[in-house]
């Protein structure tokens, strides 16, 4: 009889334990909590991933940049338009961040400068921010208010940028505007430290027209180059005659100034040249030159290797337009404006209609002036370039300045259209591989 109570209590004890061993539960491990409350959210083995159903995807891959690309292989994916409130531009260029444009623009009959913020998703519905560089007009005694334009960014100095100034004795307005440079010097913007410095001299006459037009700087902000009407006239243009500058920009005392300033010559050239700017190495310089012993608005574009001397013809048309280029970020490209496959009619004495007559597309090469590819159709009837401009059938257009951002995904246009009144607007142009 003892016996068998004995087992039972042995039983029993052994029963109460294995009922106190915690066993795996169907939701994971079972773990108890601190006293007073349930376990803490997050806590316990997670529930494995459930079995992904088809092969993996590629991975996404960085667009391509289009500095290595044929020419090809790039095209616009995507045009976008500014608002109304930049439809008399003439000139831009990007941030160094790429993040804003700085342009001139005619506000209250005159040329201004402005910063407009433009992130790189903007779109047409999106209010612009922008901020106008020196505000307030210099009035002048006698003759009104004075043409700013043509700034660019000095590279290297945050917040500096040259741009070109009506003299306050100039009494022709068109002659005066910043791409004409009549009766204009170069000065220097510093906006952290709001002041203006004068960086030429011009001392023009009626007779003796003198000016400063298309200033650029090196990428390393130490040089600059510029062009300008040099006093002397020339029959059948109405530019008079042009010559091309370089300096060395100089900071001594507080003050920036140039130095060891000399012309660059172009040979056989006609009377137009218009400077654009350095290499990314900064040895050579591009720029346009009309054609000897033809109109000045046959033009062709050039690139000077200025270290080993060689000049190139970068175009090589005979007949035709070509103007208002620029690098693409790493060098690589150019792209400019271009009127090849066009007919333009007869643009006056003097080249005096080209404003009303001209039509030109956005074209782009390689550096050397090799792989020529237009970009854009603004002139062909019923395509979406056309389309997206809003171009009537009684309008035609030539395309201006234009600008690459620094990231090479974005090109910044200045588009003028034709009509009793000229204007121009500008579009930003998404290029990528095909």
């Amino acid at each position: 009889m003892e016996q068998r109570v004995t087992r039972r209590w042995l039983a029993g004890v052994a029963l109460a334990a294995m009922l106190a061993i915690p066993t795996p539960c169907a939701w994971g491990q079972h773990r108890p909590g601190p006293a007073g409350g349930p376990p803490p959210r997050g806590e316990g083995k997670p529930m494995p991933p459930p079995p992904r159903r088809g092969p993996e995807p590629p991975p996404r891959r960085p667009q391509a940049s289009v500095e290595t690309l044929p020419n090809a292989a790039i095209t616009v994916s995507r045009i976008r338009r500014l608002p109304e409130n930049f439809q008399q531009v003439s000139s831009l260029c990007w941030s160094p961040d790429g993040r804003s444009l700085l342009v001139d623009r005619v506000r209250n009959g005159v040329y201004e400068m402005a910063v407009v913020d433009v992130p790189p998703e903007w779109n047409e519905r999106q209010r612009l921010r922008e901020k106008t560089l020196l505000s307030v007009p210099m009035t002048m005694r006698r003759f009104g208010q004075q043409h700013r334009g043509a700034p660019r960014w000095r590279p290297g100095r945050p917040g500096q940028f040259v741009f070109v100034s009506q003299m306050p004795q100039a009494r022709d307005y068109n002659a005066s505007m910043p791409w004409n440079g009549w009766f204009c010097n170069l000065e220097l913007g510093d906006i952290r430290h709001h002041r203006v410095v004068p960086l030429t001299q011009n001392n023009p006459s009626q007779q003796r027209p003198q000016g400063a037009a298309s200033p650029a700087f090196s990428p390393d902000g130490r040089q600059l180059f510029w062009c300008g009407v040099n006093g002397r006239d020339k029959e059948n243009t109405m530019w008079g005659q042009r010559q091309m500058y370089l300096a060395e920009v100089l900071e001594q005392g507080g003050r920036t100034t140039l130095a060891n300033v000399r012309q660059v010559r172009h040979p056989e050239s006609g009377s137009f040249v218009e400077t654009y700017g350095f290499s990314r190495d900064g040895g050579s310089l591009l720029y346009a030159a009309s054609q000897k012993e033809r109109p000045w608005f046959f033009i062709d574009l050039f690139g000077y290797d200025m270290k080993q001397g060689i000049l190139r013809n970068l175009t090589e048309d005979a007949s035709g337009w070509n103007r208002w280029a620029s690098y693409s970020p790493q060098g690589s490209k150019i792209i400019w404006s271009s009127a090849f496959g066009l007919i333009n009619p007869n643009m006056g004495v003097g080249g005096s209609r080209w404003q009303l007559e001209l039509r030109s597309e956005l074209w782009l090469m390689n550096a050397d002036g090799s792989d020529k590819r237009r970009l854009t159709s603004f002139n062909r009837p019923d395509t979406i370039d056309n389309r997206l401009l809003g171009i009537t059938s009684y309008q035609h257009c030539y395309v201006g300045e234009s600008a690459w951002s620094p990231d090479g995904r974005t090109i910044a246009a200045v588009v003028h259209l034709s009509g009793q009144v000229p204007t121009s607007i500008v579009v930003l142009l998404d290029v990528v591989a095909r």
